[in-house]
């Protein structure tokens, strides 16, 4: 898995390309703790490149949305993989994470 940050404006990009499983979840932890650093008002994941997700992950994505609440950090996902898709649509996260497009997002975050 790689991970690429970009940050415009009050947003920070956080591009995830490969799979996004157990032997990984580190390595994303360790990029969350460095990207709330510069406190973000929004912070959205771009999932079109993530292959493959397992449940450890998802489980990161779920704690890393209540950090980010705790400080009042947004965090939303966007273009969805059809891995991805599947996944929050089975397990219903679909209904608790905001998703969206990226150009939805630029629109709506300007």
């Amino acid at each position: 898995m790689g991970i690429v940050i970009e940050t415009r404006e009050k947003i920070s990009y956080v591009n995830i390309v490969g799979d996004f499983f157990i032997g990984n979840v580190v390595s994303f932890e360790a990029m969350w703790e460095k990207i709330t650093e510069t406190r973000p008002e929004i912070i959205a994941v771009n999932c079109r490149d993530i292959v493959f997700i397992d449940s450890t992950a998802l489980g990161t994505l779920v704690q890393f949305l209540k950090f980010l609440m705790n400080r009042n950090i947004q965090l939303v996902f966007f273009d969805l993989s059809i891995a991805v898709d599947t996944l929050f649509k089975a397990t219903r996260l679909d209904k608790f994470f905001k998703i969206t497009t990226r150009e939805k997002l630029e629109l709506e975050y300007k």
